[in-house]
This record gives C-alpha cells, structure tokens and sequence, in this order.
C-alpha cells in the first residue's frame, strides 16, 4: 500500500530562536580533536548527529548494521556480544579513547493485533533495544574517557503507550529505565548518561510501519500514531540537542529522559539545572494536555 496520510506530514524544523540559543553554548572549541562514536549510522536521526558533530571539528566514528562493508561505517551488530567486544578491541589497539557514545540503534516489529504477534520477534526487538544497549554501556564504558558522556536516543515509546507496537512501546520504556539505573553506578566512574527523544522523524523504519498493514483497523490506529498531530520532526532539532548534552553546560547530568519535542531548549542552561535539581522530573514521562 502506499502511505496515505501524505496530507499529514510535514517537517519541524528548530525555530530560528532555538537554533541561535543553541548555538550560544555550543562552541566548536568545545569539540575540536574529541573522538565521538555515533551508532546506527544510516538513519536520519544518526546521519545528522555525524554530520553536525563532524561540522564542529569534532572525530566521528559512525557503525551500522543495515548497510554492506564500506570504509565509511564500522560494522557493528549491538544484539550480538562478539560484535561488542571486536569493535571495543579495535578501538583499543588503535589507542582511541571516546568523549562520547550516541547510540541511535533500534528496531520495531511490524504492527499488529496481539493474536497475529511474534515471540521471536518480541524477544529479537527486546534483545537489540534492551540487551544491546545494557551491552554497549558494559563494555564500551573501557574505550571511554573520564568523564564522557552516553547518549542514547529513546523513541516514542517511552513517553507513552504505542498501540499494536508493543515490543517496541515496552523496550523504549525499558531503556529509559535502565539508563536511569546505571547512571547511579556509571557516574561514579565519570560517565554520564542520558535519554533523549526524538520526536516522530520520518525514516525507513517509519515508513516500513506505516506501509506495513492491510488490517484496516490497525492501519488506521497506526497513520494516526505516526508521525503525530506535530508532524516529523527536523532530524537537526535531535542532533543540535545531542551536540548541547556533551557540552560543559549540562555537565554532571545523568539519570535524564529529555525531549527534543517537549523540552524548552530557548535556554538549555536553565534546563540543564532544573533536570540536575529535580530528580524525577525527567523520568519516564508524558505530556498532560489541559
């Protein structure tokens, strides 16, 4: 089928103030020569991320999973421990420290009604999205400098229920947690970590979704889902907020789910104190409409 809610999409880019407020505090100075390991590399969100940290002089690193050999992107499947631990080893032998992770990798199932659901495919969405994430943070915390930071985009999931797309709702809520948690510990050996929501950002993933079904009631609940009543999003709002985590202004943060979509990024200052001061204010949320 091809996509029908075409009349619905359309793209948010970060308004003129916001990108001026953000580029008051990030200065390339802040990136120059820093090493960057940005994960999932073919998508949207990730490509940008590459791009704007490469603009600020900083060293980027991009692995994939989706696309064949090439000298652009390191091969790395994050499901699979081995894979982990060879890239980790080849990072060591070149005496490459990390200033940062941003790990962009994920995948969904195929929306459906629970009767038609996969087992294995629920476990292999929970083993990428979960596992794999715990995985990262286990092993690549030994290629990353002190401090560091680890970013790790969240999904929509994590803000709310995702109807007929119940592996990848429950994994996204799942990480946000798990980041939670690990920040106590990791923080103690100078990494920060961190959650950060996108927004609905139009990708292959996405698309894949949405022209997935020929269910008509789950095809309808899902064009609604996706992209949202904001339409997609600007793959640069979610990069321009990464680049702001991992600099000096949201230093000793950790423990945060944030939000490109939802946050007031006018003043990534104020919002850098208020999420360091509050300590649930950033867990697993939702927006409350009046």
């Amino acid at each position: 089928m091809e996509l029908e809610h075409n009349h619905l999409i359309q793209l948010s880019s970060p308004p003129l103030s916001v990108q001026e407020s953000f580029m008051k505090y990030i200065k390339s100075e802040e990136f120059f020569g820093k090493n960057f390991l940005v994960i999932g590399a073919t998508s949207p969100i990730a490509s940008a991320i590459a791009d704007l940290l490469s603009q600020l002089n900083a060293n980027v690193l991009q692995t994939s999973f989706s696309v064949k050999k090439s000298s652009e992107y390191i091969d790395l499947d994050i499901s699979k421990t081995n894979s982990i631990l060879r890239l980790s080893k080849k990072l060591l032998s070149q005496g490459l420290l990390l200033d940062g992770i941003i790990n962009c990798a994920g995948i969904t199932e195929i929306p459906s009604e629970i009767e038609e659901g996969s087992i294995e495919v629920f476990r292999q969405v929970m083993e990428v999205n979960v596992i794999g994430t715990w995985n990262l943070i286990r092993i690549l915390s030994g290629n990353m400098k002190r401090p560091s930071r680890f970013v790790q985009i969240a999904g929509g999931g994590a803000s709310g229920p995702m109807i007929y797309l119940p592996a990848y709702s429950a994994s996204k809520s799942a990480v946000v947690r798990l980041v939670e948690t690990l920040s106590i510990e990791m923080i103690q050996k100078d990494i920060y970590i961190n959650c950060l929501g996108p927004g609905a950002i139009d990708s292959s993933m996405t698309r894949r979704i949405l022209k997935s079904q020929s269910n008509s009631k789950v095809k309808s609940a899902i064009g609604d889902l996706i992209p949202g009543k904001q339409g997609y999003f600007d793959p640069m709002t979610t990069a321009l907020c990464v680049a702001m985590m991992m600099t000096s202004t949201f230093s000793g943060v950790s423990g945060r789910f944030f939000s490109a979509q939802w946050d007031d990024w006018n003043d990534p200052a104020v919002l850098a104190q208020k999420s360091a001061s509050c300590s649930s204010a950033f867990a697993l949320r939702r927006v409350i409409c009046d």
